[in-house]
């Protein structure tokens, strides 16, 4: 049976490479869409399409914002101590945010499944990157939270007993 530290860097390492697949994906939407991207308030003022290239960039920046917020905020949860107190709520968060993410990111680079030509491969990349930021964090919920449970629970009988000697 792996370790609670061993889950928890797991996931921490597949945060980070969720992270760099998104930056990747960014980088190239920025390419294909660096013509947009220079007049991006005007193209929100002149366009009512929701998937309009800059649109699709602006929103992917900011879903990735949101990426490193829950990124930053995993190894709080992991590291306050108490899980009960805040590590399973702060993590079902992120788990809303990573879903908000993932409908966002598939909404704004025209993934259709019955169509590919909406796609491009850069915005693929980017949607496996959230859809592995979600995989860590469900990971975190179900196989991690049990076991610092448990640990919590050792820890607070260790702590009872060595108050009970000091007494």
């Amino acid at each position: 049976m792996l370790s609670a530290r061993g889950v928890a860097y797991f996931a921490l390492f597949l945060s980070v490479a969720s992270a760099v697949v998104c930056v990747v994906g960014l980088a190239g939407v920025q390419r294909e869409c660096e013509d947009d991207t220079s007049n991006l308030a005007s193209t929100f003022a002149q366009s009512g399409s929701f998937t309009t290239c800059a649109k699709r960039y602006s929103l992917n920046w900011w879903t990735w914002v949101l990426q490193e917020v829950s990124f930053i905020a995993i190894p709080v949860a992991l590291t306050r101590g108490r899980l009960p107190d805040m590590g399973l709520p702060l993590l079902l968060a992120i788990t809303a945010l990573l879903v908000l993410q993932t409908v966002v990111c598939t909404r704004t680079i025209d993934f259709r499944s019955n169509s590919p030509d909406g796609q491009s491969d850069w915005s693929n990349t980017m949607l496996a990157g959230f859809i592995m930021a979600a995989a860590s964090s469900w990971l975190l919920i179900f196989s991690l939270s049990p076991q610092l449970r448990a640990e919590e629970a050792r820890r607070d009988q260790l702590d009872a007993g060595a108050n009970k000697m000091q007494a």
